[in-house]
């Protein structure tokens, strides 16, 4: 008896060491390194099918994990039928059908979380980190004048998804920014941290800049702004004038000054992106057919919603298959409709839709746009719950609340739901979303299992978790 005690003891030390090493592993080299990301997430699947004899009571109650089963079990069956119909994207069907479902893996982060703030703030503090060693390493800094001369720079990524990255790094610092400064006690300390949060402000307001995504610059604004405002206004209800008068108003003042003259350096391309779709935004605006929209940037996207949507009504309920890509298709002697031939010949240079909403309603039809917002809508569910219930401090909450709203937007105009680089951060996002409510589930199962524990006195769920928990 006391042997297998041991060993069940053994099993779950491995277990857990294993997850939690490899949740560190996977932050790190999420943006930073494919193969160091990949085997931290190896080490995650690991550890947690090590430990199912613990998980499987909250598993088996999760809706997540049910719907990730049943999830696997569509896409599996949209792989196999698009494989059939079109032979010769098989591979493709396969490898985008594994492409989706890992979008799922989110689960397996919260688990490793465990509902523990400090753990979730150090992944994502893990993750920046990896992020601006990327950028750092990218550049070229024989030639780094290039920079501010209005060249474009993906810094290592796609460019519209460096964007992204840089732009939720933005808004990070923005909602973190009173837990990064400190308390101020230290003078040295907090000129030395301030100095630093500048920097890296300056950093990433570049790299968004130079991206060149107008993607990304109107969905971080439109994120970033609100979110100051709300910290502004919750900042004067604590404490009234005070935070906007002395140290803070300096902050403000420096940091508005350098964020003016990085956009006065890069004015001349920030000018050039701004205005080149003006006769496109005036025709829009004026009301103009499809047909006359010209085949510009923004005129593309015009296109590609209209041709996608004829494509979904065509498939609606099942779609064309989690690999196909429906601007590459087609050609244009397969419709007879002019305006549908000219738009297949004109986008077959596509890869996909630029529109994340469009790409999955033809590719896993209404059946499977259900399947994965129900996974967005149990994630931003549990962020609600978790802050009323005080589990999940308020900037955390300020930061994925607003991260998600970044994600939201920019996915109007790009696509990357099956590629690494963006299922990083789904999985890291996700997580932390998710985690509050795993961490809960656990210990509401741990309770069950032991329901005489929770009458005795001096009772903690939190130390009858098996991951570590936040006090409320």
């Amino acid at each position: 008896m006391r042997s297998a005690t041991s060993t069940a003891s053994t099993r779950r030390y491995i277990a857990n060491f294993l997850g939690v090493a490899g949740l560190y592993l996977f932050s790190l080299f999420a943006f930073l390194g494919t193969a160091g990301a990949e085997f931290g997430l190896l080490l995650m699947l690991l550890g947690f099918f090590m430990s199912v004899p613990e998980a499987w009571p909250t598993v088996k109650r999760d809706r997540a994990f049910v719907m990730l089963v049943i999830s696997g079990g569509y896409l599996l069956w949209e792989a196999f039928t698009a494989a059939s119909e079109f032979p010769v994207s098989a591979s493709l069907q396969w490898n985008d059908a594994w492409g989706w479902l890992n979008l799922w893996f989110l689960l397996f982060v919260a688990w490793w979380l465990g509902g523990n703030t400090r753990r979730l703030l150090t992944c994502l503090g893990l993750a920046f980190l990896g992020f601006v060693t990327k950028v750092l390493t990218q550049v070229d800094w024989s030639n780094w004048q290039a920079l501010f001369h209005g060249q474009r720079y993906g810094f290592g990524f796609v460019m519209l998804t460096a964007g992204l990255l840089a732009g939720i790094g933005i808004i990070g610092l923005f909602a973190f920014a009173r837990r990064l400064w400190g308390s101020g006690a230290n003078r040295t300390g907090f000129a030395l941290r301030v100095s630093f949060w500048l920097v890296a402000l300056l950093l990433l307001l570049q790299v968004l800049l130079v991206s060149q995504s107008r993607g990304a610059w109107v969905a971080t604004a439109a994120v970033a702004l609100p979110l100051l405002a709300v910290q502004l206004w919750q900042s004067w209800r604590r404490h009234g004038a005070r935070p906007l008068a002395g140290t803070g108003l300096i902050i403000v003042l420096v940091g508005g000054s350098l964020a003016i003259g990085v956009f006065a350096v890069n004015s001349t391309m920030l000018e050039r992106r701004v205005t080149s779709e003006d006769s496109v935004f005036a025709k829009l605006l004026r009301g103009v057919s499809v047909e006359q929209v010209p085949y510009t940037s923004v005129g593309r996207r015009i296109h590609m919603l209209h041709f996608g949507f004829q494509r979904w009504r065509e498939r609606p309920l099942l779609g064309w298959g989690p690999g196909t890509k429906v601007t590459r298709l087609f050609s244009k002697t397969d419709f007879q409709d002019p305006l549908q031939a000219r738009e297949a010949e004109m986008l077959s240079i596509h890869p996909d839709l630029h529109n994340s909403y469009l790409v999955v309603l033809t590719r896993l039809g209404l059946v499977g746009a259900f399947l994965f917002f129900t996974l967005l809508a149990l994630v931003l569910r549990a962020v609600w719950v978790a802050h009323r219930r005080g589990e999940m401090p308020t900037d955390v909450f300020l930061f994925l609340l607003a991260a998600f709203g970044v994600n939201a937007l920019w996915g109007m105009s790009d696509f990357r739901m099956v590629h690494l680089d963006y299922r990083e951060l789904v999985l890291l996002l996700g997580g932390a979303a998710y985690t509050y409510h795993l961490g809960s589930l656990r210990r509401t199962v741990s309770d069950v299992k032991d329901p005489s524990t929770a009458s005795k006195p001096g009772y903690d769920p939190c130390l009858r978790a098996r991951a570590p928990c936040e006090y409320s």
